[in-house]
């Protein structure tokens, strides 16, 4: 989620995004048999979606390196675009979590812990940060190391919340293995690329 500069469509992306995400996450409510099973369809959808928006962001700087073309170099910039689709998606994550509180504590309890409550709340703080200082004006203001910083610790909080509410799953699905993997080779692009890069090794 780096302040990149706005172009080849970014702004349209985001607003058609936010546009489509909210119709299809009320239309699953609305076709679903019930509001909780409603609620979880969103909760689980908007995980998914979050989570490969994030790594569209995460990776758009390694992958314009390894496969430089029309895709990748979009990504790349526009990365502040992605990032907020990210913060949006997950924000009507957050709303249908706490709908399902609101419709069925029990069962949300049943399905979290205390402990995953707080790294999720540290998670969305990050996010509520990223999100605010993802513009030019916020670089001035903190400053560009103080900005680089909040971002560069915040984007590895965030993938490691992903990866840990992934993990913790395996028990229960062996599916979960498929995310995790998915979060660790990502891991493994973003710190390989750079380190090819300076050492003159990089992947034509």
């Amino acid at each position: 989620m780096e302040a990149t500069r706005q172009g080849n469509g970014g702004v349209r992306f985001f607003v058609g995004f936010a546009v489509v995400l909210a119709v299809a996450m009320a239309a699953l409510i609305a076709l679903a048999p019930d509001q909780v099973e409603g609620v979880r369809l969103v909760i689980r959808a908007t995980a998914r979606i979050s989570m490969a928006l994030f790594l569209a962001a995460f990776l758009a700087g390694a992958l314009v390196r390894v496969w430089p073309g029309t895709v990748t170099h979009w990504l790349r910039a526009n990365r502040r675009w992605l990032g907020l689709a990210f913060a949006w998606s997950h924000l009507v994550h957050m709303v249908a979590i706490l709908a399902l509180v609101r419709l069925d504590p029990a069962l949300f309890w049943t399905l979290t812990n205390p402990v995953s409550v707080a790294g999720g709340t540290v998670a969305y703080l990050f996010i509520a940060a990223l999100a605010a200082t993802s513009f030019d004006r916020a670089v001035k203001t903190l400053g560009p190391g103080r900005w680089a910083l909040l971002h560069r610790v915040g984007v590895w909080v965030i993938w490691l919340v992903f990866l840990i509410s992934n993990a913790k799953r395996i028990p229960i699905s062996p599916w979960y293995v498929v995310p995790c993997a998915i979060l660790l080779s990502a891991l493994a692009v973003r710190l390989a690329i750079p380190r090819l890069a300076r050492t003159g090794r990089e992947p034509a």
